[in-house]
């Protein structure tokens, strides 16, 4: 067994090897296509009167920039030339960078503006501008700055080419948008503060596109053209943006006092009941907390949380779990979120060292204090790095995570991590380690990642744990992919994830994808998948599966797919999927297929209905439907709802049925000012949670929330709890001279 155990990993380590020398030999493809990059010379409007944002590029400043245009299309027909004409320019002053962007539109064409929340979700629906910066010039990280045509904003951040996307990164800047007959303009001033750059004589070359978003045709321009394949995020084909000279933002701090005020009751009960506060004690309680921010270096920033408040977190989706292993539940706090891409290691909801839920969240997701938090992250010529050190009160526990990962090359990235979790109460902390190595190659067609990772013994765990992991993948009209995730029984990182222990799994699909030049079909995708897991020394089956995919989109946003595949489980120990329903060892098989229709979100009434059947469900059969349903009525009202409708039948067991719904209703009077009535409920745990959040967004990177939260479990009268909580934040930038060189001129 030890053999087979040893084989495995050499084997594992040998095909990472051997792809990442191809990959590496690949990588000179990426550099031949640098000479053909677009590229534009931002113009210095200092001293011109500056530049006022009201959307209307009238301003003197604006008559000395030159205009860029010469849009591709990359959806829906890849390569042709824009049908509708838009133009922009970039310009710049000693604070901030300045882009101007005229959208031409077809006779009669309306353009549509729905989305009024900041960040909000269907703004990819709308008639919008993104402008796009590569601001490390790495060709693989993009901060994007999207305007819709009624003036909502939204930032986000985009790793690996568009691999990772965080959308809660909130930047500080401004825009403005109007119409005319002839089209919209937007207008945008985007600190040199938000994009992290430091004070400098030298010439900045950054990565740059610019993306239109039009609503009539359902269709994407860019200004640097982009294969279909690489997706809108990734850098490597950007353009270049040029000519920004003694530029920057000086150092400062950014101060964010937060305010919190709380009342928390339970429906009294019967005698027997303790009822009354949760908790016991004064339903009134009051906090006050600090978050702090600072940028040291050009590319290095600090941030801290005193009492942080994490009230504002968006409730966890409802979801049903009818397997043996647990559920993957994202992150969904602010302060575990900003710089997050550089701790990411792994394979993200199957094995991670590092999982930011377990700081603070106990395994049902309930709030755990957190005393207070802090944060360096950054990154220096080649090198990328960060360190995270939490504390929790009650439990009283420390954590500490420390990444680094080095562009050792144009294409190959090699890095380490490592977590250590300290119980007071626990003779020794919980170590885990790793190493990881990520490629991309054949101008970003190709990236292929890996990492290995191991936990010290532990209270938990007497044995050192190993894990490993591969993957591999082409994006063109065929994409092929392949993973390979190895997790040994001692594996058992306490500040990660795992979803199954001693188990080795192979996936592998094969998504062909095509796209139509006329007629009614927009797209067309045909996939076939599979997957083995054996047990990870290698000597017992644990599951395998192997299906086709089959979906199809029209260009009337109405999309249909069609899945059938067989599946079968091996079953080592007895569970219960369902409360009295009893899954014994044994080997359990069957089909597994689904159907669906969809309807676009771009639509007045958009959403999806999917059915699913399973006749591998340990023996018995499962039925599950599954529906979405989102409208928006008119820019200021918008509703959408999903539930799950499942209905088991397991052999010796009565039938059960389960359900989920989740509800939220939107109210927007404004860009500033948002209101959400959140309703979720699930029948297996029969508990469910409803809350109302108003927010005004008062000042930039400030705002005012008030919080009415209710829970209940509607098999127990008495199980109601009720929460109000109000909350004001502040946020204020010191300028300071920490970290500047010299010379810099920062104040």
């Amino acid at each position: 067994m030890e053999t087979r155990w040893g084989a495995g990993r050499a084997a594992l380590v040998q095909a990472c090897a051997v792809v990442v020398v191809a990959a590496a030999v690949l990588g000179g493809s990426e550099r031949a296509s640098a000479s053909e990059r677009r590229s534009v010379r931002a113009a210095d409007v200092r001293g011109s009167g500056g530049v006022t944002i009201d959307g209307r590029l009238d301003d003197a400043a604006w008559r000395r920039v030159s205009t860029h245009g010469r849009f591709v299309e990359r959806w829906p027909a890849e390569g042709r030339s824009a049908p509708v004409p838009t133009t922009f320019r970039v310009a710049y002053d000693d604070d901030a960078l300045y882009v101007g962007v005229h959208c031409g539109i077809a006779t009669g064409e309306v353009p549509r503006g729905l989305e009024l929340r900041r960040d909000g979700g269907r703004m990819g629906d709308d008639d919008a501008i993104v402008v796009k910066l590569d601001v490390r010039h790495d060709r693989r990280t993009t901060m994007a700055f999207q305007v819709n045509v009624a003036g909502a904003q939204l930032d986000y951040l985009a790793t690996e080419n568009g691999a990772t996307q965080r959308f809660e990164v909130d930047a500080i800047w401004d825009s403005a948008t109007t119409q005319s007959a002839s089209g919209w303009t937007v207008e945008m001033r985007i600190p040199f503060a938000a994009l992290g750059l430091a004070p400098a004589e030298r010439e900045r070359v950054l990565g740059l596109n610019v993306t239109r978003l039009h609503h009539a045709r359902a269709a994407t321009y860019d200004w640097s053209p982009m294969p279909q394949a690489a997706g809108g995020l990734s850098a490597a084909h950007y353009g270049e943006l040029r000519g920004l000279r003694g530029v920057g933002a000086a150092r400062s701090i950014a101060l964010s006092p937060h305010v919190r005020i709380g009342w928390a009751h339970r429906r009294p009960g019967p005698p027997s009941s303790p009822g009354g506060v949760i908790g016991g004690g004064d339903p009134w309680s009051a906090s006050a907390g600090l978050d702090v921010s600072a940028r040291l270096a050009d590319d290095t920033w600090a941030e801290a949380t005193v009492l942080g408040d994490f009230s504002d977190a968006d409730l966890d989706a409802s979801v049903v779990n009818l397997g043996r292993f647990p559920l993957f539940r994202p992150e969904r706090r602010t302060f575990f979120l900003t710089g997050v891409e550089v701790f990411d290691f792994g394979f993200e909801g199957e094995a991670q060292p590092f999982f930011s839920r377990r700081i603070g969240l106990d395994d049902e997701g309930r709030p755990i204090p957190v005393l207070a938090g802090a944060k360096l992250h950054g990154r220096t010529g080649p090198l990328s790095f960060g360190v995270l050190s939490a504390t929790t009160m009650d439990p009283v526990e420390h954590f500490l995570v420390a990444r680094a990962r080095l562009a050792a090359t144009d294409a190959l990235r090699v890095g380490g991590i490592a977590v250590a979790r300290l119980d007071p109460a626990a003779s020794q902390p919980h170590v885990a380690a790793g190493a990881d190595f990520a490629v991309d190659a054949a101008a970003s067609r190709l990236s292929v990642q890996g990492f290995a990772a191991a936990t010290h013994p532990s209270e938990r765990s007497a044995s050192e744990g190993f894990a490993s992991g591969f993957s591999a993948r082409w994006r063109g009209a065929l994409s092929p992919s392949l993973s390979v995730l190895w997790v040994d029984d001692d594996f058992d990182p306490e500040t990660g994830f795992v979803r199954r222990t001693g188990a080795m799994r192979t996936r592998a699909s094969i998504p062909w994808t095509t796209t139509p030049s006329g007629g009614a079909l927009e797209s067309l995708t045909l996939s076939a998948s599979g997957s083995i897991e054996t047990s990870h020394t290698l000597d017992r089956r644990l599951g395998r599966s192997a299906g086709l995919n089959l979906e199809a989109t029209t260009r009337a946003g109405v999309a249909a797919g069609a899945y059938l595949g067989v599946e079968q489980e091996w079953v080592d120990e007895g569970f219960e999927p369902l409360p009295g329903a009893t899954v014994e060892p044994g080997t359990y098989g069957g089909v597994y297929a689904a159907l669906g229709v969809g309807l676009s979100s771009r639509l007045p009434v958009g959403g999806k209905l999917v059915y699913e059947l399973s006749t591998a469900f340990y023996g018995g059969t499962l039925h599950t439907v599954r529906s979405e349903l989102s409208t928006a009525l008119g820019p200021h009202l918008r509703a959408t709802t999903a539930a799950t409708l499942g209905y088991a039948l397991l052999p010796q067991h009565d039938a059960a049925w389960t359900w989920t719904a989740d509800a939220t209703v939107s109210l927007v009077p404004s860009t500033v000012v948002t209101a959400d009535v959140v309703v979720r409920a699930n029948g297996v745990d029969a508990q469910g949670v409803g809350m109302l959040r108003v927010r005004w967004r008062w000042a930039a990177g400030s705002d005012l929330l008030a919080l009415y939260r209710v829970g209940f479990a509607w098999d127990d009268e008495h199980a109601v709890e009720r929460a109000l909580t109000l909350s004001w934040t502040y946020r204020f930038d010191v300028p300071t001279s920490l970290g500047s060189p010299a010379g810099s001129g920062s104040g």
